[in-house]
């Protein structure tokens, strides 16, 4: 009588499996991480994994040294394709990304696919800590990605791609000494612009509002606020650059150690649009009217602030081309294409309010 009960594969065995099967494809080369790594990769105790390497020692796929290293002794298959995934790295889970940026996400997504892509979305806050060796490394080895999109990347996670010569794009700026693709609207272009339209309305005390995050684009715009000044402020005082937590408790302090001075600013540059919901507010609660009293223009553009009283103006950028350019150059890293220009730059245009007309 045939044997209808299906047998049960062992732990043991399908361990044995995915270390085999990351061999063949790739994921492993040369030598095998050690214990720990491998266990937690694989969620198995210690003594399971060991049985498994044993078995795979015992078929010719692994030798042991003296250090109990375990080399791979089989290559890889290369003529295994070449993947399909593109992945997308951000410290937020999707819920917390604002829309504009979920806008472009979706817009790549459909891209991609037509490209015969596939994106992969990974966050979490360990991948952009101080060492991100540790974490990005297994990330990158695991998901054998084509090609790589960073938002919201700190000069180390720049770093550690550069370093390791894995294709990505930067949404976003790069950081000094960093050669990455990059795409980001030109926050140094539009601070200048902002800060000479502020003069050019005779408004000479100036305050750029910025969050401490340390991005590279951030920087870029506090450069174009000084050049702006140099240009055009003659013997105006220097704007004041008031770096803030991104709390409204935060800007708020900032707010009143600027209006307890003698000569409060009376023109803003607010950067994120976020933070622009707290200036205006601040200001209207101070009883300053726009534009009799103050000047606000917010450096970034969002949906909501088009629904805004008074309507806050603002730099905006049809998000669809932002899309679409991203996506071109994505595609190229994926394909292994070179790149004519891996610096690009998309001017945003002012769209005046009431908070500026």
């Amino acid at each position: 009588m045939p044997q209808l009960i299906p047998k049960r594969i062992s732990l043991v065995t399908q361990v044995a499996d995915a270390i085999r099967d990351g061999m063949v494809s790739g994921v492993w080369t040369g030598w095998l991480p050690g214990e720990r790594v491998l266990c937690e990769r694989l969620q198995v105790s210690r003594p399971t994994l060991r049985v498994a390497l044993q078995k795979l020692q015992k078929e010719g796929w692994l030798s042991v040294d003296s250090n109990r290293r375990r080399r791979i002794l089989r290559r890889a298959d290369t003529r295994r394709q070449a993947s399909n995934v593109v992945g997308l790295l951000t410290p937020l889970p999707l819920y917390a990304v604002p829309p504009l940026t979920l806008f472009w996400i979706d817009e790549l997504r459909d891209h991609l696919i037509e490209a015969g892509y596939r994106l992969e979305i990974h966050h979490g806050e360990r991948f952009y800590r101080e060492n991100p060796k540790t974490s990005l490394a297994p990330l990158v080895q695991q998901t054998r990605a084509a090609g790589w999109v960073l938002w919201l990347s700190t000069a180390r996670v720049q770093r550690w791609f550069s370093e390791q010569n894995v294709p990505c794009l930067v949404m976003g700026s790069c950081h000094e000494g960093i050669a990455l693709p990059s795409l980001d609207l030109d926050q140094r272009g539009v601070c200048r612009h902002a800060v000479a339209q502020f003069l050019a309305k005779g408004h000479e005390r100036i305050a750029f509002i910025i969050h401490t995050g340390g991005f590279a684009g951030d920087l870029e715009s506090v450069h174009g606020v000084q050049e702006a000044h140099a240009q055009f402020g003659g013997s105006s005082p220097p704007p004041e650059i008031v770096w803030h937590d991104g709390s409204p408790e935060g800007i708020i302090h900032r707010l009143n150690a600027l209006f307890r001075g003698p000569h409060p600013p009376t023109a803003f540059l607010v950067a994120r649009s976020a933070t622009v919901l707290t200036v205006l507010g601040y200001l209207l609660t101070r009883g300053l009217k726009f534009p009799q009293d103050t000047l606000l223009i917010s450096r970034d553009h969002d949906p909501f602030l088009e629904h805004m009283v008074p309507t806050v103006a603002r730099y905006a950028l049809n998000p669809r081309h932002y899309a679409k350019v991203a996506s071109r150059i994505v595609i190229q890293l994926a394909a292994g294409e070179s790149l004519l220009q891996r610096e690009i730059r998309l001017t945003p245009e002012l769209i005046k309010g009431e908070t500026f007309r």
